[in-house]
């Protein structure tokens, strides 16, 4: 009764959250019922709220995923452990998945194994009946080698056959194989045709990847920014993960640690945009700019700093803001003297300073740590150690959106994921991200 009554409350949490024409909707359910990927969403929750073992296992994907709903990794456990426990082959296998990858729960990679190996044998059955959902099930087995060796050539058989129903998701993937050509001959105008019948189907991973193509341009055509944008629009424009402010702290796509608090509304971009120099700038960006009501994809941001093709360099990034009219506090600052004056160019003579020792960064995280305490995010520019650019004095962007000082961690955006970390690694200078660099460049974006 307490499962059902969450499902129900869940599923109206979930139909609240997205658009939708009742006109489409078809009533679904049952044992028997005739559920895929592409089942409209209310039709997919009814199913789920009636204990429908594979509605439970597709609308649980798809909040795993983020795939046409807010992603929320606790939800998508508690449904995807339902139908896994009725003994549904893709509940088991979308289970062993969320299982692997640590996010509702600490991974456990010899669990995940044994769901896999649990459902083989029910994915193989139904995949030889025609059950597209099953077929991309064990395609994805053997693609990367789940409870079976790994077979390239068996994968793009049952991706195909999937492809072949008219399965969304199937037609990205398999138009993403033929695209690059994994287990089979490489085809890239054929490859585009199926990302793009995917992506008229609504797959925003398709229409993402025909985005990255179109604007880098390739064999089957050449560079295309408007129709990239018209592409990057469509993947973007999804709900966003969910947020959640309690007593006990804050929670991130129904997940978090006792204690968290983060400013809300900045959650990271769905996708990472494929670029020259990589987007971690146009990504940070983008979640300052739809926290403000600003809609602009990584593209339009990239664009807007005024060298298309590559990632957003340091001094670029407060022109692109003033372009969508969002106030910020200039970012360069001269560490070495903490009071030293905000610069709009990178100069020589500030990149010779002797370089400082951590503890002269720790005023910059106490700094960082009273904006983020006040509610306000941070953007910082970071070293990646150990330093293969020596020569740089910032690798990196990152969106730091919250803290915890119960564990003394900070939250923050990734290109398109949120993570967490100690705030002390900041200071580090071995590995991973820091402040630290030669230079004495204190680079950071407050937002007031």
């Amino acid at each position: 009764m307490k499962n059902s009554l969450a499902i129900s409350v869940l599923c109206i949490l979930v139909l609240a959250s997205v658009s939708w024409d009742p006109a489409v909707a078809r009533l679904a359910g049952g044992k028997g019922s005739l559920l895929g990927w592409d089942t409209p969403l209310p039709a997919l929750c009814a199913a789920a709220e009636s204990g429908d073992p594979r509605g439970l296992a597709l609308l649980g994907a798809r909040l795993r995923l983020g795939d046409g709903v807010p992603k929320d990794y606790a939800a998508a456990r508690d449904c995807l452990q339902r139908s896994a426990d009725a003994g549904d082959p893709v509940g088991l296998v979308q289970l062993a998945a969320l299982v692997e990858s640590g996010r509702a729960a600490p991974r456990d990679s010899a669990l995940a194994a044994s769901l896999y190996t649990r459902a083989l044998p029910a994915l193989h059955e139904a995949a030889e009946q025609g059950d597209p959902e099953a077929m991309v099930g064990l395609a994805d087995r053997y693609a990367w080698g789940d409870a079976v060796a790994e077979d390239q050539e068996e994968a793009s058989h049952w991706y195909r056959k999937a492809a072949a129903t008219d399965h969304s998701r199937a037609l990205y993937l398999w138009g993403y194989r033929v695209y690059y050509g994994s287990g089979v001959d490489p085809d890239p105008a054929s490859g585009r045709l199926l990302l793009a019948r995917a992506a008229s189907r609504g797959n925003a991973a398709a229409a993402h990847l025909l985005g990255n193509l179109c604007a880098a341009g390739d064999a089957a055509a050449p560079s295309e920014p408007d129709r990239a944008e018209s592409f990057y629009r469509l993947a973007e424009s999804g709900p966003r993960p969910t947020e959640a402010f309690t007593p006990q702290g804050y929670r991130y796509a129904g997940i978090g640690a006792p204690g968290d608090q983060a400013v809300g509304g900045h959650q990271p971009p769905p996708f990472r945009m494929e670029i020259a120099e990589g987007s971690c700038g146009e990504a940070c960006l983008w979640s300052v700019l739809a926290a403000r009501g600003v809609v602009a994809t990584q593209h339009a941001i990239n664009r807007a700093g005024g060298a298309p093709g590559r990632g957003l360099h340091a001094y670029e990034l407060d022109d692109v803001l003033e372009h969508f009219g969002i106030a910020c506090e200039p970012n360069f600052r001269s560490q070495a003297s903490f009071a030293g004056p905000y610069l709009r160019t990178w100069t020589r003579d500030l990149f010779r300073r002797a370089p400082p020792g951590a503890e002269r960064w720790e005023p910059c995280l106490s700094e960082i740590l009273g904006e983020l305490r006040a509610g306000r995010p941070v953007l910082v520019g970071v070293k990646i150690h150990p330093d293969r650019h020596p020569d740089w004095p910032c690798d990196h962007f990152l969106l730091l959106v919250g803290h915890n000082d119960d564990t003394g961690e900070i939250l923050y955006n990734d290109f398109n994921e949120r993570k967490r970390m100690p705030a002390a690694e900041l200071l580090e200078s071995e590995k991973g991200y820091s402040l630290v660099n030669r230079y004495g460049v204190f680079y950071r974006i407050y937002f007031r």
